[in-house]
């Protein structure tokens, strides 16, 4: 039970968690947002950059947009739009401080929440405190804190722990309407993002410690820590195993629905459409995940925005991680009997992972910070008990105890530093990827992504080298072949241009950019449009069949193919139709080039670009 000086001592612990965490975080606001996704989310989201409206509701209820079906997410999104675009009249382009400050806000509260959460269980303030400020100040927090696409890890960890908290008073005092609040919170946290799937789990993890209802009861409600040996029949722990089990097989409906919602919102959105591996090779890859994550939590360095798959893991390295699982897990069983947390951490912690370890493998990364930032609560709940049992152990006097309370000291200091370097990572895409680069290796996607970010800014001899190393890593993407193509365009390589989409197309036939691309490379540059007319309407019309005549640069593209041909009247009445679409979509700058079409196309002149 709690006792009254811990109640008293409560709410200064939580101050001081909450403060510590913003210390940390604080660059966060100072920051941009990123290419990362932050535009399908915030800047180019017309539905999301209009604030909350109704519209905008029904919108959040009825997607898919972005691969996943989080309402609570998108509202979320839409609330931060009302407050710093509508009320404060930000920039919706440079509002992300806004975004940033109530992601921080929420973080704090989820360590706060987790600091109430443990402390109501165990009745231990001081280590509730140190499982919270691990939680909030290591640095595998910074992605899911700095990242605003990622608030819905924020929110969906929020709901969790939410529920969680109702669980225990239900526990306590089983009801109806106590029972119906855990699910509530329990869908709302999966309606932000379905990563606390395998949640009515933990809480059978906490129905063993710290609430040990599997026990004989000692008293109604009652709920302890000490070590009990229970030499009782096991006719009634079979009993109670399955009635908690029953007891929690609503939440598991709730889960399953969830889990065939996310897999056709992720297949939908094409986001299981990147599978490399072979199944042996994405287990290799979780159980060397799992020590990964379990490294970067002892020594958090060279984290990154993304980590590659490796062209292959050794197989010691397989084998050395598998090892390693099975002595921890082995351990924590056989040590559980008497240190119940050690088991349910450690299964926290395995457990929680397994939606996003990657055996059913969606996007390109091998593993990523933001996926352990619920799953390594039950890490630290394992450190921290460990250590004060060890510490009890030795029964060291007053000045050992203080120096154990000095390096806890330390740990923090040390965490909320490293925390606070990783936050300015994310200052912009360009720092983010740039740093990623150097703590990776291989990393394709971050060299594409900063390529991007050069071209951008003009920088297209830097550009180009980089599509060359990104393209040299991964050969059979199409996309990145495209990419090269206009790069080298872009220094005047012609020759170097074609090759590439031709590339891109022979890995994809279909590549709607490069079939484009292409075509209009044939039908506009002296160097091949002489003697390439035909194919070019044969490459630009299959690229507007595949977008259903509504792209109206693709129409451009054509009509100018079209002109090539010397086939003017089809080239003027196509050019009509792309200016219209440019117009309907409010492109005035691509319909006033269309128009200049046109023109051109009246005087029976097809376009030429002279470099």
């Amino acid at each position: 039970m709690i006792s009254n000086r811990n109640r008293r001592l409560l709410p200064l612990v939580a101050a001081i968690t909450v403060a510590v965490t913003i210390i940390a975080f604080w660059p966060v606001v100072n920051n941009g947002f990123v290419h990362h996704d932050d535009g399908v989310y915030l800047i180019l989201n017309p539905v999301v950059a209009k604030g909350l409206t109704v519209e905008g509701v029904h919108w959040a209820f009825t997607t898919n947009h972005a691969g996943y079906w989080h309402p609570v997410t998108w509202l979320s999104h839409m609330l931060d739009v009302q407050i710093f675009v509508q009320i404060f009249k930000l920039d919706p382009e440079t509002s992300a401080g806004g975004h940033h400050a109530m992601s921080l806000a929420i973080h704090a509260a989820n360590a706060v929440l987790l600091l109430l959460l443990l402390n109501r269980m165990t009745g231990s303030s001081w280590r509730s405190a140190a499982v919270a400020m691990l939680f909030a100040l290591h640095p595998l927090r910074v992605e899911s804190v700095a990242w605003a696409s990622e608030r819905k890890d924020l929110l969906s960890a929020l709901f969790g722990l939410g529920a969680m908290l109702a669980y225990v008073r239900y526990a306590r005092s089983p009801g109806i309407g106590r029972y119906v609040l855990v699910a509530v919170l329990f869908a709302l946290s999966l309606m932000a993002k379905p990563m606390l799937v395998t949640l009515p789990l933990v809480l059978l993890l906490l129905d063993f410690w710290p609430l040990r209802r599997f026990d004989w009861p000692t008293g109604a409600g009652h709920i302890h820590s000490a070590v009990v040996h229970d030499s009782r029949p096991t006719q009634f722990h079979r009993e109670r195993s399955a009635g908690l089990c029953l007891e929690k097989a609503p939440l598991l409906a709730l889960s399953a629905l969830f889990s065939v919602i996310t897999v056709f919102a992720q297949r939908h959105a094409g986001a299981m459409d990147f599978v490399q591996e072979s199944l042996p090779g994405r287990i290799a890859n979780a159980l060397i995940s799992y020590v990964r994550y379990l490294g970067k939590t002892f020594w958090p360095d060279d984290l990154a925005a993304f980590y590659p798959y490796p062209e292959n893991w050794a197989a010691w390295k397989v084998a050395g991680s598998a090892m390693i699982l099975l002595t921890i897990t082995g351990a924590s069983i056989v040590l559980g009997r008497r240190h119940r947390y050690l088991i349910t951490g450690w299964f926290w912690f395995i457990g929680t992972l397994v939606p996003v370890i990657g055996i059913v493998q969606v996007g390109l990364q091998s593993m990523a910070d933001r996926f352990t930032y619920f799953p390594h609560i039950g890490l630290f709940i394992m450190l921290v008990w460990g250590t004060e049992a060890l510490v009890q152990r030795a029964r060291l006097p007053a000045a050992g105890r203080c120096g154990v309370a000095g390096v806890a000291l330390i740990v923090v200091i040390a965490l909320s530093v490293v925390t606070h370097g990783q936050t300015k990572h994310w200052r912009s895409s360009q720092t983010l990827y740039e740093h990623t680069i150097q703590s990776t290796t291989g990393n394709y996607v971050m060299l594409d992504s900063l390529a991007r970010v050069y071209a951008s800014q003009g920088r297209d001899a830097e550009a180009l080298e980089l599509w060359k190393e990104a393209a040299s890593l991964r050969p059979t993407f199409a996309s990145y072949q495209t990419e090269l193509g206009e790069a080298m365009l872009k220094v005047g390589d012609l020759r170097g241009a074609m090759e590439a989409y031709e590339k891109a197309l022979v890995l994809q036939p279909d590549a709607i950019d490069a079939l484009n691309n292409l075509a209009w490379l044939l039908a506009t540059y002296p160097e091949a449009a002489a003697r390439d007319g035909r194919r070019a309407v044969k490459l630009a019309q299959r690229a507007c069949d595949l977008t259903g005549n509504t792209h109206a640069g693709n129409l451009d593209t054509l009509a100018a193919a079209y002109a090539e041909a010397g086939n003017f009247a089809k080239a003027i009445e196509t050019a009509r139709q792309a200016h219209k679409l440019a117009i309907d979509g409010n492109q005035p700058e691509l319909a006033s080039i269309i128009d200049g079409h046109i023109r051109q196309f009246e005087a029976s002149r097809p376009i030429r670009i002279i470099r």
